[in-house]
């Protein structure tokens, strides 16, 4: 709800600010975090503790469609 009432400010008010979050990024929250308005992702152990980072980092850059 932060998220959304956040982006609805930035958007209501012609702001220019990117939305992030940090911590508690996995499989089930990123993409409800994007599609609530968050810009950054920072997830760090979600990356870093995968046996792949490289393929976890692109899964998170396809959810807000950045190649």
């Amino acid at each position: 709800p932060k998220v959304r009432e956040l982006r609805q400010t930035r958007e209501a008010r012609g702001l220019a600010f990117r939305i992030s979050i940090d911590g508690g990024i996995q499989e089930k929250t990123a993409p409800l975090a994007v599609e609530a308005g968050v810009d950054v992702l920072v997830a760090g152990s979600f990356v870093y503790r995968s046996p792949d980072p490289r393929e976890r980092i692109r899964w998170l850059q396809n959810l807000g469609g950045t190649q």
